[in-house]
């Protein structure tokens, strides 16, 4: 009935197809479907929204204040019970992986084109090129094993997607961290 007033709707189908199983209601809500497990998450989370400012109504993007997001995103998931250091050294990788790309990861209002923003893959290698990094890439690495951060939604942002309905099947993974990453990652971009 929301969808027959019009509103678009984001989905999480994270039990067990309850909703992406239901072709008749995929169809009558008219719902995009992403399998992430099978076809990547359909927008780039590291892909900062822009932010208004409360009192001059002035539009801009903090990578920094993204980037620090997506850390404690993966940090409260995945380093629950361990130290500060294992979220600080997660949070280097993603501000190397921008600044690898030409993107000052401290700007408070950067200049950058979407071709050059990186996706979250992009931190296995960072990782695994820093000192002391094996416990943070170990804890992680099961979210990047699926390829659910791709190269084919680099460019697409979290405000592209809720131009219209979707599903995010999520059932798919067995781990029940990686639906938690995932679910959440979409909470920081909206």
């Amino acid at each position: 009935s929301v969808r027959e007033q019009g509103a678009n709707v984001l989905m999480m189908d994270i039990k067990g197809k309850d909703f992406c199983g239901d072709t008749e209601f995929v169809r009558r809500g008219n719902f995009e479907v992403s399998w992430c497990r099978h076809d990547g998450l359909p927008f780039n989370p590291l892909i900062p929204s822009p932010i208004l400012h409360p009192g001059t109504g002035n539009v801009y993007v903090d990578c920094r204040q993204h980037i620090q997001k997506v850390a404690s995103v993966l940090a409260s998931t995945y380093f629950t019970g361990h130290s500060v250091q294992q979220r600080n050294t997660l949070q280097q990788a993603i501000q190397q992986c921008f600044s690898d790309r030409g993107i000052d990861p401290l700007s408070r209002d950067p200049n950058f084109s979407l071709d050059d923003v990186p996706v979250l893959s992009e931190i296995e290698v960072q990782l695994e090129n820093m000192a002391n990094a094996g416990p943070v890439l170990g804890r992680i690495r099961d979210l990047l094993t699926y390829n659910t951060f791709r190269e084919d939604h680099r460019t697409t942002r979290f405000e592209d997607i809720i131009g219209s309905s979707w599903i995010i099947e999520l059932s798919d993974f067995d781990d029940d961290k990686i639906k938690t990453a995932i679910s959440k990652l979409f909470l920081v971009s909206a």
